[in-house]
């Protein structure tokens, strides 16, 4: 380290000296000592009275020279020749002071110093001689951490800080890794380069010499392969700062600052600044938007600067709400010549209510909740404060999921899913449940009682594998909303065969089932219902809209009895009439009644007789609208009403119940064509794209990567159109 050299006239560092000498020169005390000349009454010339006036001095020493002046105070100070290198004459405190720290060696050599002012100058000779820098061994600093952890790939400029003399050679041992080497720089040694191979922690020493001596620094290093970064929001390694802030933090007289930990207040961000200007550059944030105006930065952030020490510290400026605002900002900060990048990642409060509802990630989550006791798998950034510790699934919380579940596991024969109640909310948040293999007779979700309600809403289930209900509900309370399933609902083996993909009491809006039912062989007398979209309920059911795709398939040489509907049979509970459904399955079934009575097996496209349908508008429409009859595929009917058309054939049977719709019917390439419809249903219920059967618009559809299937233009349509046959053959077969 370079040291103040101690002459008879040379007591204090340079800094504090002339501290010292200009509050001096500013006071205005009275009296006399030999230190202060007493009060002029006018301007006197200066008069010089340092009397020490030869000196030698080495290379990068401090130096500090007071030429004394006792006269009037000097306004310019001058040498000639010029001081060595490295060294200044200034007017100081109305004397003349020599400082700094010579660069270069200059042999004794005599110098002039001149103390002007208005009133006249005086002057006096010194004598200078600078030596070379006595040899000194190298030092390096002591390094508070020496585990330093890289990326592959990354630009690496690491100095070692030397305190001793300039070191001339730098060697480190063992070998580093590929792409990086030890060099002199400045005086010290460095790693620079480019990191290239993965290493597991190894340790290095680093040593720097010179004609005098040595020194060593170790250090310790661990270059891990890269991992894609699979976390939420953006790769914390691409920042030089993570810092925190709860969502909906109140914002008072107190600042607001921003902590690297959560769950420690003393954690705050602060960051030395190497000088100016310091200002919030850029604020990104995770929905896209990106600020630069230093207006708008300053409505969500403002920085706040210590001026003795020169910290900085960012503060937030407003309540930052998670599902508004998003989960993390990129924030750009200059801070004198450097530009650092720090990620704010804003914690999501959960408190299981509708406002802040408990945000579901994984499988093991989801179990674990409809268990009753959540367990965080700590995928994103939540703070989770529910109001009981138990019995959560039947507590009347609100959940949400925030991604994509992948259920496969429960495909396993040990692992299926063994139906979980829920009184409270569940929205899928438009993402979707794949590969959900139901245990016998099991439910993805039921109801205790009727007494509770349970709202589903926004959620998909695809590659579903059932033989009983998948959903049921039986509270007039519940709302399912913007729901659909799809796979296979195998009810051949059951006892008894009463099936459908829903079972759902209470405000069904925008449901949707795409299934591949599987009845099998006939059981003799017993009775076989089957719906290919609800079955009946203890509660009644609103039903404004819904569609029922796929096929329902049978053992054509068994005779059976009982009824098959696109729709849903057996309305114990009452349904009020759908007025937006559409039924598209295709029932292949082929076997003849019974007796001579007709006691077999009633098809209908749509439900049977006590189906209480939308009132008629005028007499060649339905608030309903269409029937796809797949086994008849020239007629598209406005119903299959079971007792009127109980061998399904699409003519009005003799004899038979219920109102008599088959006139209504019409061709399939009529019904392709949209300049057939008239009527009410022309508002923008119905895609009408010519060549394409009429399909109901704004139906939920599977989840695509990177759009959100809810606010997709017209996402029934598309999904509807592509997946319109996929479930008429069995997907178990190869």
């Amino acid at each position: 380290m370079k040291r103040i050299i101690q002459t008879p006239f040379i007591r204090i560092s340079l800094l504090s000296s002339l501290a010292l000498l200009t509050a001096c020169g500013g006071s205005e005390s009275g009296g006399e000592s030999a230190n202060n000349p007493p009060l002029l009454t006018e301007l006197q010339a200066p008069n010089l009275a340092q009397i020490d006036l030869s000196d030698v001095i080495t290379v990068g020493d401090n130096f500090l020279l007071d030429m004394m002046n006792r006269g009037g105070a000097a306004s310019q100070c001058t040498s000639q020749p010029d001081l060595p290198a490295g060294l200044n004459i200034d007017a100081v405190a109305g004397s003349c002071i020599i400082h700094g720290s010579a660069i270069v060696v200059r042999g004794s050599e005599g110098y002039v110093i001149s103390a002007i002012n208005a009133a006249g100058k005086d002057s006096l000779s010194i004598s200078l001689e600078v030596l070379a820098e006595a040899p000194q061994s190298p030092e390096f600093e002591v390094l508070n951490n020496n585990f330093f952890t890289w990326k592959k790939s990354s630009s690496i400029a690491l100095r070692i800080e030397n305190y001793g003399g300039r070191i001339t050679r730098c060697t480190v041992t063992p070998v580093l890794p590929e792409g990086l080497s030890v060099i002199q720089q400045e005086g010290s040694c460095a790693i620079l380069g480019i990191v290239r191979k993965s290493i597991t922690r190894t340790s290095y020493i680093i040593v720097g010499t010179n004609q005098t001596g040595s020194t060593e620094q170790s250090i310790v290093v661990e270059i891990p392969e890269n991992v894609a970064h699979s976390a939420d929001g953006p790769d914390p390694a691409d920042y030089d700062y993570v810092v925190t802030l709860e969502e909906n933090r109140s914002i008072s007289d107190d600042a607001v600052v921003l902590h690297s930990n959560i769950n420690d207040p003393d954690s705050i961000l602060q960051i030395v600044s190497s000088g100016f200007p310091n200002r919030l550059i850029q604020v990104q944030t995770d929905k896209g938007e990106l600020l630069t105006n230093a207006a708008d930065i300053d409505q969500l952030f403002r920085i706040f600067i210590d001026p003795a020490t020169g910290i900085v510290e960012i503060h937030a400026r407003k309540m930052f709400d998670f599902e508004r605002d998003g989960g993390f900002f990129s924030i750009d900060l200059q801070l004198g010549t450097e530009t650092v990048k720090v990620l704010l990642r804003l914690y999501n409060v959960q408190k299981g209510t509708e406002a802040e509802p408990l945000f579901i990630s994984t499988f093991n989550e989801l179990v674990s909740f409809l268990k009753g006791q959540f367990v965080s798998d700590n995928v994103g950034f939540d703070l989770i404060s529910l109001p009981v510790a138990s019995g959560q699934n039947e507590a009347k919380l609100f959940v949400q999921l925030d991604r994509d579940i992948d259920a496969s596991s429960t495909k396993q024969a040990d692992k299926h899913w063994p139906g979980y109640y829920l009184v409270g909310q569940l929205d899928g948040g438009s993402h979707i449940i794949k590969g959900i293999s139901l245990a016998s007779r099991a439910h993805f979700l039921h109801q205790p009682n009727r007494f509770g309600w349970m709202n589903v809403r926004n959620l998909g289930l695809t590659d579903v594998e059932a033989d009983s209900v998948i959903i049921e509900g039986q509270s007039y309370a519940n709302i399912t909303e913007a729901v659909f399933v799809e796979g296979v609902l195998d009810v051949k083996n059951n006892s008894r065969i009463s099936a459908a993909p829903f079972q759902l009491s209470g405000r069904v809006k925008r449901v949707y089932s795409n299934m591949y039912i599987d009845v099998g062989a006939g059981r003799a007398k017993q009775l076989i219902t089957v719906g290919a979209f609800g079955q009946s309920t203890s509660s009644p059911s609103d039903v404004h809209s819904g569609y029922s795709n796929g096929k329902i398939v049978t053992d054509p040489t068994s005779p059976m009895m009982g009824s098959f509907a696109g729709f849903q049979v057996r309305q114990n509970g009452g349904v009020s009439g759908p007025q937006q459904f559409i039924s598209a399955v295709q029932f292949d079934v082929n076997n003849p009644p019974l007796t001579a009575s007709s006691s077999g097996l009633r098809v209908g496209g749509f439900a049977e007789e006590r189906t209480r349908i939308a009132p008629i508008i005028d007499s060649t429409d339905y608030t309903w609208r269409f029937i796809k009859d797949r086994n008849n595929s020239a007629i598209v009917r406005h119903v299959g009403n079971l007792s009127r058309d109980i061998n399904n054939d699409g003519i009005a049977d003799v004899g038979a119940q219920g109102t008599n719709w088959e006139s209504a019917g019409m061709l399939e390439a009529d019904a392709k064509s949209s300049s057939q419809y008239t009527g009410p249903w022309l508002t923008g219920d119905f895609d009408l794209t010519p060549g394409y059967i009429p399909v109901l618009k704004n139906m939920p559809y599977p989840h695509v990567h990177g759009a959100s299937w809810m606010d997709a233009p017209d996402p029934g349509v598309a999904y509807q159109h592509n997946m319109y046959d996929y479930y008429l053959e069995d997907p178990r077969n190869p």
